[in-house]
């Protein structure tokens, strides 16, 4: 990212993230993939989280945030908007 002077942030939480484990089957290579779900971000964290967002979206033309929280990306649109 840093070559295409894409800027990024990132926020480490308390809570651990989730395990992708990929279980390949070496007879006929078919595989899956077998996703622990995260556990919930904690306030403390997700302010600091929304502190960052606060302080960086002015400048975006586009912001990428990925995670399974549906909830937390309203609320995130909810208080920047």
């Amino acid at each position: 990212m840093l070559e295409k002077e894409i800027e990024s942030d990132f926020v480490a939480v308390s809570a651990p993230t989730r395990q992708c484990i990929t279980v390949i089957d070496e007879a006929t290579g078919r595989h899956t993939e077998l996703v622990e779900e995260s556990r919930a971000v904690a306030p403390a964290d997700f302010e600091k989280f929304m502190t960052v967002v606060q302080r960086r979206i002015a400048g975006c033309r586009a912001a990428v945030m990925s995670g399974p929280s549906r909830l937390a990306v309203r609320r995130i649109f909810i208080t920047i908007a």
